[in-house]
């Protein structure tokens, strides 16, 4: 039986090696291209590993646009995000003052998006091993998703508490998450997830050069009002680590006020000079 850790995590997943996952025969079920190894699983068998991929965290049926069918279901699913809103609520109150308990209640919440939340807000507050067990927690929740922008917007709240105690496997775990955002083909989606991501590592070059390539890409690859106002949302987060990608971003945005004050940002910034000049050579 596997039972590595998360952050034991050494092969990461790239567009080139994804299997494509038959999640269910079902016509309502949709196939996500999912990495042959993701972050590590607890309890695969071995010849699995070799053979197939274990995408039940994966599973389409977990969410919300899959259980219009039936009432029942969608009122049990309503059920389920209210007490999560509810216990998320209660962690952020206790956390501070018995983080313990605090980490008690995050991991009975069922849904994965709160219970991912509630769990590194209890890490932020704990310390030494029991800080990263708890992360550890609350990535494998965020994984629970179906969503791979899901996956990676929630992830942004653990990520962030993980930077804070260490840039090295802070970094190995972005690598990771910018892997998954990539299999996001929305341009839009693909954009917002890597936009929480490079927000989480804010004021962090190191980390935030992990990001904001990818992050770019994906708004270059987009247009409308919602990439143009991305743009203006990250723009500072990207002079921070790639200020060569800032006339491109600028340029893209729609030609209007907002435009000209972003591009009135650029006029004399000797990092962008020196950045073109070198990317010019």
């Amino acid at each position: 039986m596997v039972t590595a850790s998360f952050f034991a995590a050494t092969q990461v997943m790239h567009p080139a090696s994804h299997l494509e996952a038959r999640l269910s025969s079902s016509s309502n079920v949709r196939s996500w291209p999912i990495a042959d190894r993701f972050w590590p699983i607890a309890d695969v068998e071995a010849g699995e590993l070799a053979g197939s991929v274990l995408v039940s965290a994966f599973d389409p049926k977990r969410t919300f646009k899959s259980f219009h069918f039936r009432d029942d279901v969608f009122m049990s699913e309503l059920s389920i995000t209210r007490d999560g809103v509810r216990a998320r609520s209660r962690v952020w109150e206790m956390a501070s003052d018995d983080p313990k308990a605090a980490a008690e209640t995050a991991r009975r919440i069922r849904h994965p998006w709160y219970r991912c939340q509630a769990l590194a807000r209890a890490a932020e507050f704990s310390s030494g091993p029991i800080r990263y067990k708890l992360l550890e927690a609350a990535f494998s929740a965020a994984k629970e998703q179906s969503e791979p922008n899901r996956i990676v917007t929630v992830s942004s709240w653990p990520l962030r508490v993980l930077a804070d105690s260490s840039s090295e496997r802070a970094a190995q775990v972005a690598r990771l998450l910018v892997d998954v955002a990539e299999t996001e083909p929305h341009n839009l989606r693909r954009a917002h997830a890597l936009q929480a991501l490079a927000s989480a590592v804010a004021g962090r070059p190191a980390l935030l050069s992990l990001i904001v390539p990818a992050l770019a890409s994906a708004i270059l690859g987009g247009r409308g009002p919602r990439i143009d106002r991305v743009i203006r949302d990250t723009f500072e987060l990207v002079r921070v680590s790639n200020p060569e990608l800032l006339r491109p971003l600028a340029h893209h945005h729609k030609s209007n006020r907002q435009q000209e004050r972003l591009l009135a940002t650029l006029v004399g910034d000797s990092s962008i000079q020196r950045e073109t000049s070198a990317s010019g050579r």
